[in-house]
């Protein structure tokens, strides 16, 4: 499977914007029916439904929400994103969440997640994501 350069590109830029405006509809629009999202730091792996109720808990907890691309590459299969997702919790304490994210497509929707942070820098945010 081959991935467009343009659909690739698209689909990552959707995927910050849905990100930093806690945008869970459009998330839900990019994600594959057959979803599967590992978080490779901790093991825990997820369905469609089950990411995005984590998306869900989780941003509930975040305001000023602000990704920064660091890097990214379009693959054959879809892209990798080098990124930084810094946010303020709900007791006013920034953070700051260096991390990759390996995509994959297929149907020019996101079939596959896997992604790789410092479990150090989630810090408070940690208790909420589900362990494996």
């Amino acid at each position: 499977m081959t991935t467009e350069n343009s659909t690739a590109t698209s689909v990552a830029d959707r995927f910050v914007a849905a990100l930093e405006n806690g945008d869970e509809a459009e998330l839900a629009r990019l994600y594959h029916p057959e979803l599967r999202f590992t978080i490779r730091t901790t093991g825990a792996a997820f369905d469609r439904t089950e990411a995005l109720r984590n998306f869900r808990t989780m941003w509930r907890h975040l305001r000023d929400v602000e990704v920064e691309v660091v890097d990214r590459q379009v693959t054959e299969r879809g892209f990798l994103s080098q990124q930084v997702l810094r946010a303020t919790l709900a007791d006013g304490v920034r953070m700051e969440v260096p991390m990759c994210m390996i995509f994959e497509l297929c149907d020019g929707r996101i079939h596959r997640i896997d992604e790789y942070f410092d479990a150090a820098a989630v810090g408070p945010l940690a208790a909420l994501i589900p362990a494996a």
